[in-house]
């Protein structure tokens, strides 16, 4: 029987740490080389719809330079009937008259004691991942069904997580699929690539859809500041979401008005202070997000 190939890819957000990654892949940096001398054949970027334009034009020059080197960068997303994005497929869902089944981000509620929450964040898996692992099947020639591909790893995917967030590292939880993170190999921080990027003349920035209630208060500053379009989809996306729950409908369950910033008040409407520590992207991150 022919098995699979075994394949090492990598998670490629937009973001800081795996365009360090990318550009130490292209450099064929000895540093990584030492840790890791099996570097990626294909990078895959799971597409939400709603990154802010900075992370799609560093993805068309990714694929530029990571095509002229031979590997491959796919591009995956989603499908679904109701829009191709998340912020479209959640207002879709609501036209189509659903009241579940969406995948909302970690936005902020008040829970029924009257405290802070934040709702379990259902986007990444369905957005990120299973995409993701569908395309990594694909590359590596995997069918679960048959059993002989079902007991081996095959594919070591690469994650671009930094010492400074090592508590996110997972691993896969499927014997086909293994878990490697560069950075952790190699010692490197955040800092660390933020320090080979302006060294190698590259500029990268945070990776993560423009309204993550995950954005730090500089982030959204930033994204205010420096991408007023992001800015303003956020805005409106969340504008829209309110009117619909004041019309009386429910969204996703949800049947109160719900916000993208701690502070539970409406964006257009909040007083950041650059507070960087809210929790990140705690334990519920899958490694693929803000990277």
């Amino acid at each position: 029987m022919e098995l699979p190939k075994k394949i090492v890819a990598m998670s490629y957000g937009g973001g800081i740490q795996s365009t360090a990654i990318a550009h130490l892949v292209l450099n064929n940096d000895p540093r990584l080389v030492s840790a890791l001398p099996n570097l990626p054949s294909v990078f895959v970027f799971a597409d939400t719809g709603d990154e802010p334009e900075s992370v799609y034009y560093a993805l068309r020059n990714m694929r530029t330079q990571l095509e002229s080197h031979g590997i491959k960068l796919l591009v995956v997303k989603k499908k679904s009937k109701h829009g191709p994005s998340i912020s479209e497929d959640i207002l879709g869902r609501v036209r189509a008259g659903l009241k579940g089944g969406g995948d909302m981000p970690p936005v902020f509620v008040r829970n029924p004691d009257g405290t802070q929450g934040h709702l379990h964040r259902q986007c990444t898996v369905q957005w990120k991942v299973d995409p993701i692992h569908k395309a990594l099947k694909e590359e590596a020639g995997l069918n679960l069904r048959k059993k002989a591909h079902r007991e081996s790893m095959f594919v070591d995917q690469w994650l671009g997580i930094s010492t400074d967030e090592a508590t996110r590292m997972r691993t896969s939880g499927k014997i086909w699929l293994k878990h490697t993170y560069p950075l952790i190999e190699m010692g490197w921080t955040r800092a660390n690539c933020i320090s080979y990027l302006e060294k190698i003349g590259v500029q990268a920035t945070r990776s993560a859809c423009v309204y993550c209630p995950y954005h730090s208060d500089s982030e959204w500053i930033r994204l205010k500041r420096e991408e007023p379009e992001a800015w303003n989809r956020s805005v409106e996306f969340e504008k829209e979401l309110h009117a619909i729950i004041d019309s009386g409908k429910a969204i996703c369950g949800l049947k109160n008005k719900f916000y993208f910033h701690r502070s539970m008040v409406p964006l257009e409407e909040c007083d950041f202070n650059f507070q960087d520590d809210l929790f990140a992207f705690d334990n519920e991150c899958a490694g693929v997000c803000g990277v």
